[in-house]
């Protein structure tokens, strides 16, 4: 490794000097540049809803639609070195993109990145310029830029739109003779267009959303026992007085895992174009779960090169697509066209499975206030639910669970005083 600064000279080549407008069209030459939209629409939701409700003596049915629709949401783009995550409007053509997508087109990616073209603007732009403007040579990619003169020119749009469906029902009993009960179920899907797969895109990619949850089951209840003063049972005496006054409360959750987001473009082995249609269970899903400090994988990593240095898994036998020189022992570079989606809804972390209980006494303390007693069981079942799978090809523990997401069994106690 070669240390290109120190603590004590950290701008070897020193900082560009603030101009202000004395440059006039010449402003940020050889920069990035970052800039607001001149005329942004503000974001806003749409919803909307309609149901019904029915009262039962103490129990109330309900089953609803709910809708919501986001409008001019801003829209970034995934990371690929060359801007601060806003839409491009410097990049590449895409013309001159490789379309080879199972490895890396090793020979397209040095055509365009190797220095080895005369600087045309050498004595022009300022020291210290990004991507070597400044210098007697310069790369392809540079200039094939509509502004070759600068780096990376982005700003955050607000073309970008989310799209929520729901059916929620509910079954309630209100609070009488000391007990209500609660059980909820949402069945729903979750979409968004918020994120460009590539800079010359000229929409964001639509499809899962990352706070999708398609299903959802919360059950919530509290009972107080019917014994002691004021209750039905016991309502007298020293006995009374020992066993009256507790409550039980408890909440028992299910939800659908998050989906997986793949930020580093993967190369895809499996037949076909890939798309939800070819995640199915049977396929993808290892037959064992990975757990934390194992070995097994979450979902089928032999459908993906996995890329650990410079080795590779799961390689191809023959490459597809023209000047591939190192297939697929390196990833899609940033000057491949991206086609693999960024999520896939049968693609998923682990399911919430949470049941948490507790118990309450409360106890008059004479005339001037009352002491309250609580003990509580937080996953009282002692259910895990794992981290989220390692989705980064690049890595050795590629489709491994190292952690787990909630917390074991956990046990706690309280007390009150109120007066």
């Amino acid at each position: 490794m070669a240390f290109t600064s120190t603590l004590s000279n950290p701008f070897p080549t020193g900082l560009t000097p603030i101009t202000g407008n004395s440059l006039g069209t010449s402003t940020a030459l050889g920069q990035n540049i970052q800039f607001m939209q001149p005329n942004p629409h503000t974001p806003y939701n749409q919803r909307f809803s309609f149901g019904f409700q029915r009262q039962l003596g103490a129990w109330v049915v309900s089953a609803d639609y709910v809708g919501n629709h986001g409008v001019h949401l801003p829209v970034g783009q995934i990371s690929t070195g060359t801007n601060t995550g806003g839409r491009e409007y410097n990049a590449v053509p895409a013309q001159y993109l490789s379309r080879v997508t199972q490895g890396q087109d090793v020979a397209n990616n040095s055509l365009l990145t190797t220095l080895s073209i005369t600087n045309p603007f050498s004595g022009l732009i300022p020291a210290g310029a990004t991507n070597n403007l400044a210098s007697s040579k310069l790369a392809a990619f540079q200039l094939l830029r509509p502004y070759p003169e600068y780096a990376s020119i982005n700003a955050y749009t607000t073309d970008g739109m989310s799209m929520y469906h729901s059916f929620q029902a509910q079954l309630q009993r209100r609070f009488t003779k000391g007990f209500s009960f609660t059980t909820a179920y949402t069945w729903s899907r979750s979409l968004d267009a918020t994120t460009l797969l590539n800079p010359t895109d000229a929409r964001p990619w639509y499809g899962t959303s990352a706070n999708d949850r398609p299903q959802r089951l919360a059950m919530s209840g509290i009972y107080q026992l019917p014994f002691g003063p004021g209750r039905k049972y016991l309502t007298h005496g020293i006995i009374g007085q020992v066993v009256g006054g507790w409550q039980m409360q408890g909440v028992y959750q299910i939800q659908s895992g998050a989906p997986l987001t793949f930020t580093t473009n993967p190369v895809y082995l499996g037949s076909g174009t890939i798309g939800d249609a070819h995640f199915t269970r049977s396929q993808y899903k290892a037959s064992l779960p990975g757990t934390p400090g194992g070995t097994g994988s979450w979902f089928n990593t032999s459908n993906f090169v996995s890329v650990n240095g410079t080795t590779a898994t799961n390689k191809l036998t023959t490459c597809t697509g023209a000047n591939v020189t190192v297939c697929p022992t390196q990833l899609p570079g940033i000057y491949q066209i991206r086609t693999v989606g960024l999520r896939y809804n049968t693609l998923r972390g682990d399911n919430l499975n949470q049941a948490d209980i507790g118990v309450q006494r409360e106890f008059k303390v004479w005339e001037i206030g009352s002491l309250q007693f609580r003990g509580e069981a937080i996953n009282v079942l002692n259910h895990p639910v794992y981290a989220l799978p390692l989705v980064d090809p690049t890595k050795s523990t590629f489709g491994q669970i190292t952690a787990q997401a909630n917390q074991p069994r956990v046990y706690q106690f309280a007390g009150f005083f109120r007066f």
